[in-house]
């Protein structure tokens, strides 16, 4: 089964070129971060998006940016469901939350 340290070193080798499209943190969170994950466990991943974001990547670009993020980091991991939340979009007691709980790179 996929290991918490496999993502994270995936996560950390793509992050220089997110960084640069203006995703400012990437990081993961929920069962595979506690190290709880079971068959079947989706990867949570977390990232924040800043204003840069959007200049680089103008209106349905951005999603497509995000669709292919998931993807990509589906397939390195046999298929697995990935899911994607961007902090800049959270009211502040859930992105207070998934800022200590997550585990960036």
């Amino acid at each position: 089964m996929t290991k918490k340290e496999e993502i994270l070193a995936y996560l950390s080798s793509i992050r220089p070129k997110l960084e640069s499209e203006g995703i400012e943190k990437l990081g993961l969170f929920g069962s595979y971060a506690h190290e709880s994950a079971v068959w079947g466990s989706d990867i949570d991943i977390v990232m924040y998006t800043t204003p840069r974001f959007l200049q680089v990547h103008p209106g349905w670009e951005a999603l497509r940016v995000i669709e292919e993020l998931r993807s990509a980091i589906s397939y390195r991991f046999g298929g697995r469901r990935v899911d994607i939340c961007d902090l800049s979009g959270l009211d502040d007691v859930k992105r207070d939350k998934l800022l200590k709980e997550a585990i960036y790179v």
